[in-house]
């Protein structure tokens, strides 16, 4: 990569990608300027979608790595879906942003609005955003597989602010003419290029350590097929109030055929399935463990479980067990044989008589 003369001034056309990244990162009020001048229309767009592609590769890939492969194996349609939900929980609130600041921009333009360049200059909010995102859960996933809460909360407290300061910012240019051009100073192209440098080292290295973890978590990634034993797992059993009690793992089922659904509060199908699994309960009473397992809110979890007298035992997926068993959609119900192998899985949930029947045939034998 040539290096930028830090005499002479440098204009929109002569800088590279990882210049104009570097830039945003660290003089983004001259990435404004030259994202909104009109010899550079369109560049910041085409920046930004090159930035979110860093960020699934460095923070993602495994993710995403699972659900092609599950797609390999269970069918194209469900390897996509399971892509598809990794790709938008990665990307979902960042694209709102970037909708959300170009209204604002095109909105506050005056006389000088222009909607291409009211996204350019969202597109250079959000490249701050983005690396945060990147730096954080590449970061913590080299200390541990899954980033606790808070320290989502934070970064994307500290990408959000980031964010707006450089939307406030980007009004003033906004408002200008589309004629005015913008040509950085030598020195700010420069010390933007070696920050760019540094931002593609970063995100070599988040890639790499992305292969790594998938290289070591293989028989988490590995799509489960029936007759494959269950994965090993441990999730928090709920009490009456809500709280989180004791581990759970499958050998407390002590030699037992476990039913596993997979739901959350929020889930009108999952809710509407819980008859049909309070059936089972009862029906076999101490010759099947049934087991709902929460995934979202184990409090009110709990209270749906006491309003509707619930018998069967509730869990809290505390430790992502739902992506061992490849969950991409709920509800999903699992059926675990005696030795531990999974015998049947149920995508969108099952009638009491289907899976009475599988369990009857695991009974008699």
């Amino acid at each position: 990569m040539s290096s930028i003369n830090p005499i002479a001034p440098v204009g929109p056309d002569k800088l590279s990608l990882p210049t104009r990244v570097g830039m945003a990162l660290s003089a983004p009020r001259w990435a404004l300027a030259v994202a909104g001048d009109s010899a550079n229309a369109g560049r910041a767009s085409s920046d930004v979608l090159v930035v979110m592609l860093a960020l699934l590769a460095g923070a993602h890939l495994r993710g995403i790595v699972a659900g092609a492969w599950m797609g390999s194996a269970n069918g194209i349609n469900l390897g996509l879906r399971a892509m598809i939900v990794v790709v938008s929980a990665a990307l979902m609130t960042s694209l709102a942003f970037l909708m959300i600041s170009t209204v604002v921009l095109f909105a506050t333009g005056g006389k000088a609005r222009s909607l291409p360049r009211a996204f350019d200059l969202a597109s250079v909010a959000l490249v701050p955003m983005l690396t945060v995102q990147l730096v954080v859960l590449a970061a913590v996933r080299l200390v541990v597989d899954r980033p606790p809460s808070w320290v989502i909360s934070a970064s994307a407290g500290v990408a959000y602010a980031w964010g707006g300061i450089l939307v406030a910012n980007a009004v003033r240019v906004a408002r200008q003419r589309l004629s005015v051009r913008a040509i950085a100073p030598a020195r700010v192209a420069a010390t933007s290029q070696r920050v760019g440098q540094g931002w593609l080292a970063i995100v070599g290295l988040a890639v790499v350590a992305q292969v790594v973890s998938i290289a070591t978590h293989i028989d988490q990634i590995r799509p489960l097929r029936i007759g494959d034993a269950a994965p090993a797992f441990t999730v928090s059993t709920v009490d009456a109030q809500g709280k989180l009690g004791p581990a759970w793992t499958l050998a407390a089922a002590a030699g037992k055929p476990v039913i596993i659904d997979f739901w959350a509060t929020w889930c009108g199908p999952c809710r509407a399935a819980m008859p049909a699994l309070a059936t089972l309960t009862k029906n076999y009473a101490d010759r099947v463990e049934v087991v709902g397992i929460n995934l979202d809110d184990a409090a009110a979890a709990a209270a749906i479980f006491a309003r509707e007298q619930l018998p069967m035992r509730l869990l809290f997926d505390n430790t992502h067990a739902a992506d061992f068993f490849g969950v991409t959609s709920i509800p999903h119900v699992v059926l675990i044989d005696q030795l531990g192998h999974v015998r049947q899985v149920w995508r969108g949930g099952a009638d009491v008589a289907t899976m009475s029947g599988a369990l009857d045939q695991l009974l008699t034998k």
